[in-house]
């Protein structure tokens, strides 16, 4: 298709679009190209599609081909070399001012934010660069295109945002400088938003990025421990900590892996548990989402955590959510809190379980307290993942072909192969042609004891993740992980994509995750050729 590509009078284009009679149609979702890309392609409104001649086999460029072949985009392709689709795309720079009020730039804010939410988004990404600014949403951990537009228009609408629409501790943007505000709240309730961060920062090309990050209100949802897609033994472990108001718990994981969500619904299980008789008091930067049974207050004296913990204690609390510990001044606040009585839950970024131990103990906690159990009750870790849409996912025989060879070995040694289900990259409509229909958590938790800690101090951290596992029963991530692909819920390459590699805990641990599963009665073995590691256990276990 590229091969008859035409050749473009570029003047007449530019004349037609200084006049008014054209505009750039890639402004419109369904035509936007991808960010990596879009520099090589100008489309038209008149149905003309310039490209670079240099950047014809570009394959994220054939697939935007396709893509719109696929829509049923009518366009006719044109060739030419990159500088002359970069006057196309600067004169729509220069054709398209700073025109409009203030409010007609804040109803477009409002309006992006709204068709995000609708989405379910959990980010929105203005980048503006030297020539135009491109605007994507994050959709189940995704980034999609959702709208191109001028250098100008980019640049107001990040101060509109900014300068008029946010609370901050600057009142005007500074486009050399990194900022943080968070969304009025006569905004975010326009959007039915519980609320929403704004980051900006400068790009080293003459430009601007602002991200939102959209917190939706589960207020109304009523969700439970046992909504949130733990296992069993997983849901029963999040209950005994709610089941405390004394002790530290700590979730772990990337940003964007649920944490802030599952404490969330923990601390309003707790709340019940106790009967609302408990003061709970949360200091966040901002409230991320509403718990209806604690006092949710905003971080305050210039950032700074520790002092915020300290001043909470004096306003009476029994238990504390901490948003984060980062330094050792918050943590050792948070410890001599825990140290007195007070319920402590909080968030920390490392990879795993045990990891969390080896964070606190980088910060400079002291290990008598830190490898305390009456003190560091559970620690949560999670990642998420896809979860492939039930009506459109493919067989294992469907894709095989093209799965790589090394991926298709740990297929089958690990997994029940013929259960095992894969994304669609087309989709139906049902998922919105995404193969996707969420995002389910995948997780691991420790309940700490005096032995686990004990082999953690003599041996290390290795040593101390092979007894939780061996002798306290403990599931790790890989082993969740497997089970959501045995029951055809994830697919295998996304998985190892969003987690790690399904043969993580044979290289890790020299523990094989599937006869682990086994041995807890999570998945059942397998007498056929596919899985000769799950039939030799079977015949161990008879």
């Amino acid at each position: 298709m590229v091969g008859e590509a035409m050749s473009i009078d570029i003047e007449d284009k530019i004349r037609r679009l200084k006049n008014g009679e054209l505009e750039i149609a890639s402004r419109k979702e369904s035509m936007a190209p991808p960010r990596q890309v879009g520099e090589f392609i100008s489309f038209l409104s008149d149905g003309t599609l310039a490209l670079s001649i240099d950047h014809t086999t570009e394959p994220l460029v054939l697939d935007y081909l396709t893509n719109l072949d696929r829509k049923q985009v009518h366009y006719e392709l044109h060739t030419a070399n990159l500088a002359e689709v970069h006057r196309l795309n600067e004169c729509i720079v220069q054709e398209y001012q700073e025109t409009g009020t203030e409010a007609q730039r804040q109803e477009q804010v409002v309006s992006i934010i709204k068709s995000a939410t609708q989405q379910k988004a959990s980010d929105v990404h203005v980048v503006v660069d030297r020539s135009y600014c491109r605007v994507m949403i994050r959709v189940n951990g995704e980034l999609h295109p959702f709208r191109q537009m001028s250098h100008g228009e980019g640049m107001a609408l990040i101060r509109s945002t900014y300068q008029t629409m946010s609370d901050s501790g600057d009142e005007s943007l500074r486009i050399n400088e990194s900022q943080d505000a968070r969304l009025k709240t006569e905004w975010v309730s326009r959007v039915g938003l519980f609320g929403a961060r704004v980051a900006t920062r400068p790009l080293g090309t003459s430009g601007l990025m602002m991200i939102l990050r959209l917190l939706y209100d589960h207020g109304n949802d009523a969700k439970t421990i046992n909504d949130l897609g733990y296992l069993k033994s997983q849901n029963e472990s999040i209950e005994r900590f709610t089941h405390l108001s004394h002790g530290i718990v700590i979730y772990s994981g990337p940003t964007g892996s649920g944490k802030s969500t599952a404490m969330a619904v923990s601390l309003e299980s707790l709340g019940r548990f106790f009967d609302y008789r408990l003061h709970i008091l949360t200091i966040e930067n901002p409230p991320e989402y509403r718990i209806s049974c604690a006092n949710q207050t905003p971080l305050n004296y210039q950032g700074d955590w520790a002092e915020d913990i300290r001043n909470a204690m004096r306003l009476d609390p029994d238990v504390m959510m901490i948003g984060e510990i980062r330094d050792l001044d918050s943590c050792t606040a948070a410890f001599r809190a825990a140290m007195t009585g007070h319920g402590i839950w909080t968030t920390v970024h490392a990879n795993d379980t045990t990891s969390v131990i080896d964070r606190l103990s980088d910060l400079g906690v002291n290990r008598s307290l830190l490898l305390d159990p009456s003190l560091v009750r559970g620690v949560v870790n999670q990642n998420l993942v896809q979860q492939v849409c039930p009506r459109c996912s493919l067989r294992f025989d469907q894709v095989c072909q093209d799965i790589p060879d090394d991926l298709i070995s740990r297929i089958r040694r690990y997994t029940q192969v013929q259960a095992t289900r894969y994304r669609n990259p087309d989709g139906c409509s049902t998922c919105q042609n995404t193969g996707i229909a969420g995002r389910l958590p995948v997780a691991e938790i420790l309940e700490t004891d005096l032995r686990f800690f004990d082999v953690y101090s003599d041996q290390g951290k290795i040593r101390a993740r092979q007894y939780w596992v061996k002798e306290l029963g403990g599931v790790t991530k890989n082993m969740h992980l497997i089970k959501l692909i045995d029951s055809g819920l994830v697919d295998p390459i996304s998985a190892e994509r969003s987690v790690a590699p399904i043969d993580d805990d044979m290289r890790t641990l020299g523990l094989d995750p599937r006869l682990m599963l086994i041995e807890r009665g999570l998945c059942d073995p397998v007498r056929d050729e596919e899985h000769p590691v799950a039939t030799a256990s079977a015949e161990v276990l008879s």
